[in-house]
């Protein structure tokens, strides 16, 4: 996964995700995605942030505290935090 924060003017920040992963493009088959390219990943937010998907094809959960973020092959996602 590749990822970048972004402070945000209004206070926050934008966390964008991207996986680069299981895209596959040829001539006969034009472009693809492989499904078992899918990423998931821990995420960690200082002081009890709350974020929020706002576009993409990630999926945000949480479980006894621990924010797990999942992303598809070819996908991202743009999370805003506070």
């Amino acid at each position: 996964l590749h990822w970048m924060v972004n402070e945000c003017r209004r206070g926050g920040y934008y966390l964008t995700v991207f996986n680069h992963s299981g895209v596959v493009r040829t001539v006969a088959e034009g472009e693809y995605t492989l499904p078992e390219a899918e990423k998931t990943v821990e995420l960690s937010f200082k002081n009890e942030a709350s974020p929020a998907i706002l576009e993409g094809d990630g999926i945000l959960s949480i479980e006894n505290g621990i924010y797990r973020l999942t992303v598809p092959a070819g996908g991202f996602a743009f999370i805003k935090f506070y």
